[in-house]
This record gives C-alpha cells, sequence and structure tokens, in this order.
C-alpha cells in the first residue's frame, strides 16, 4: 500500500481529492508521543452539525472546580438524567471538567442521541449519573429564573460607573447611540448585553426603554443602541460602526461574553443577522422581530454555537415564509425558536414577547 506523508493540510487535501464516497483510507496518526492507526470510510458530503443539549443552566461565576448547575431545565435530559441545582459536575465521559466553559465545549462535540456519563459532586457525596443529549429545544421556557444577586463588596471602580438611560455619540464616528445600563453593574455582576438595531427611521427608544427596563435591572442587561438617520435603514457600511459601539461599551463595563446577543426589527434584521454571522466570536444568538424570509445561511460553526429566536404577526403570509426561514435554520443545525403575536402589535414589543426574549437570552449560556 503506498503511503503519502503530509506535513501540511494542502497535502492532505490533495491526497484525499483523488478518492471518493466510500473509499476507505488508513490513516497513521500522532497523538502526544505515541502514533495511532485507523481506517476511515469517506463520505461524499458532511450533514450540518447540531450540538447535543443536555439542558442545564451553568451557575456564572463559580469559584470551585467542576460545572455547578444553577438550573436544570424542565423536560431536558438532565431531568430526566436526575440532576439537580447545586450539583457541581467534575466529570463527563471521563475527561476532567474544571468549570462551565469546560463542560459546555465537551457537550458541544456531541451530536443528539450520543450519551454521556456524569461525575458529579451533591454536598458530600458523589454521585454518578448518564444522560442521553436530545435536540435543542424549540421553545422556550416558561420559567427562567435571574442570577442572584453578587454578595461581598465591590471594587471602588465599578461605584463610578455610569446607569440609567445615556445618549451617547461615539468617537470616531460621530454618530450616536443610547444605552440604558442597570444599577446592577456597580455590584461588579457581569452583564449581558443586547445590542438593539431599530427599524427605519423610527429608532424605538421610548418603547425600548419602557419594555426592557425591569427585564434589564433584573437580569443584569445592558441595552446600546446604535442610531442611523438614513431614510433607506441601515446598509452594509453601518456595520464598523455598530461593532465599534459594542467595543466601546465592553471597555467601560464587566460584560459576560457569553451572553451578548442582537435585537433587530423589520428592515434591521438583514444587517443584524449579517453582523452576528460575521462577528461569530463575539454573539452568542440573535432575535430577529418582523424579518423578511432568511436567505442562503453560511454553515454552522460548532466552535462559535448561535442560537436564534424569530418572531412575527400571526396568520399572516409573512408567517408562513418564517416558517421556512426556522426550518432552515434547524436543517443547517442552529436552534431556533419561532413564536407570533397578533398583527395588532406590529413591531411594538408586548410584555409577552419581552418576557420570552429576556427568558430566551437568560438561556445562551445553557449546555
Amino acid at each position: 500500500v503506498k503511503r503519502s506523508p503530509v506535513t501540511r493540510m494542502a497535502q492532505l487535501r490533495q491526497v484525499l481529492g483523488r478518492k471518493y464516497a466510500d473509499d476507505v483510507v488508513r490513516l497513521e496518526v500522532r497523538r502526544d508521543e505515541k502514533t495511532a492507526r485507523m481506517e476511515v470510510k469517506l463520505v461524499g458530503e458532511l450533514p450540518p452539525f447540531a450540538a447535543g443539549y443536555l439542558g442545564v443552566l451553568p451557575e456564572r461565576n463559580a469559584t470551585t472546580p467542576g460545572a455547578t448547575i444553577r438550573l436544570v431545565l424542565s423536560g431536558s435530559p438532565a431531568e430526566q438524567a436526575g440532576l439537580k441545582p447545586r450539583d457541581r459536575i467534575v466529570k463527563w465521559i471521563d475527561v476532567d471538567i474544571a468549570d462551565a466553559a469546560a463542560l459546555a465545549d465537551q457537550v458541544g462535540r456531541l451530536r443528539p442521541g450520543a450519551t454521556g456519563k456524569l461525575v458529579l459532586r451533591r454536598g458530600e457525596q458523589e454521585v454518578t449519573a448518564n444522560a442521553t443529549l436530545a435536540a435543542a429545544p424549540v421553545s422556550v421556557p416558561d420559567e427562567v429564573t435571574a442570577e442572584a444577586p453578587a454578595t461581598g463588596e465591590a471594587p471602588a471602580e465599578f461605584a463610578m460607573l455610569k446607569t440609567g438611560h445615556l445618549a451617547e455619540t461615539l468617537a470616531g464616528h460621530d454618530r450616536p447611540y443610547w444605552l440604558f445600563v442597570p444599577e446592577s453593574v456597580k455590584t461588579g455582576r457581569p452583564q449581558g448585553l443586547m445590542v438593539f438595531l431599530h427599524p427605519g427611521l423610527d429608532s424605538m427608544e421610548t418603547a425600548m426603554l419602557s419594555a426592557w427596563k425591569p427585564e434589564c435591572e433584573r437580569r443584569g442587561l445592558i441595552i446600546v443602541a446604535p442610531k442611523t438617520d438614513n431614510p433607506a435603514g441601515w446598509a452594509p457600511n453601518d456595520l464598523e460602526f455598530v461593532n465599534d459601539c459594542v467595543a466601546r461599551v465592553r471597555e467601560i463595563y464587566r460584560i459576560a461574553p457569553e451572553r451578548i446577543w442582537m435585537q433587530a426589527v423589520g428592515n434591521a434584521t438583514g444587517v443584524g443577522l449579517a453582523s452576528v454571522f460575521r462577528q461569530r466570536t463575539i454573539y452568542r444568538g440573535a432575535a430577529l422581530v418582523n424579518p423578511p424570509p432568511l436567505g442562503k445561511l453560511p454553515e454552522n460553526d460548532p466552535e462559535h454555537r448561535l442560537q436564534f429566536h424569530l418572531s412575527t404577526a400571526s396568520g399572516t403570509p409573512d408567517a408562513t415564509k418564517l416558517e421556512r426561514s426556522v426550518k432552515s435554520l434547524r436543517e443547517s443545525g442552529y436552534p431556533a425558536v419561532l413564536t407570533t403575536f397578533p398583527p395588532s402589535d406590529g413591531h411594538k414589543l408586548s410584555d409577552g414577547l419581552v418576557g420570552q426574549l429576556a427568558r430566551w437570552a437568560e438561556c445562551l449560556d445553557r449546555i
């Protein structure tokens, strides 16, 4: 059998380029200081990757090793496996778990249907459990409690941070944006960040503040809302302004990287979606209100997973089109939720929709 040594990825592609689907190739792989030999059957096309779902929200500021469970989501594999809040997962399929990020990485490598053995600490006891991962849920939980407020005295610099409704102009762009910053930033608690893109010339500033202020205070969530005065709405060349607004807020405030998401309304959703896909290292999800049908979707990236929430008026042709968009998202491996609201609401944010979006955003770091 002819051996073809490879030192670069391009050489591997050249060797495999002469093969066909169902061909079997023999590989010799260096793993640390050992050599592993294996046979691999080639496929013609890889199916889109969809990460498995365990169904826990981790404690975000844990100080002990392992992934401490803050909340077990109803109906999830974690609930079926008997996991409980305050359990601390220390091992997953023989891999030691240092923190919640490590558990998310290990679980996220597996597809729905995979089974893993958990080792956890429950008080002074060591408990084992087996969990079979499921597909991502297609609805938002009815109840998702907010993270407990931070305790202890925060460093003095946090007390100096500006809070409330703030109007700012971004240096270097000479363009306005507004913020809402809850008082919880002064405790040092890492905040979630919602980037809001308004439709056309309607800034929705007053409506957003009225609708979102209670949830921002309850859940530790900052809103940053760039503005455009272009009658045609947002354009692709606005992306740099939006990105720089986000960067500025992250410079000033303590932002939890796993809780950064975009909410875009109406004709802003195209630019919003482009921003999220181009900045996957920053965003964890996008909520699109009254969006047009989505076009061709980029491939799902297992290293930078995104979640989507789409909403529109019920009983309209747009609702039917959006159902197809959500189906396309799910077929591409993206977790996606679709909800409808009464046509009379327009793009105004009702209490029901805001509450659902807040719970959805609270679950962006779910595992």
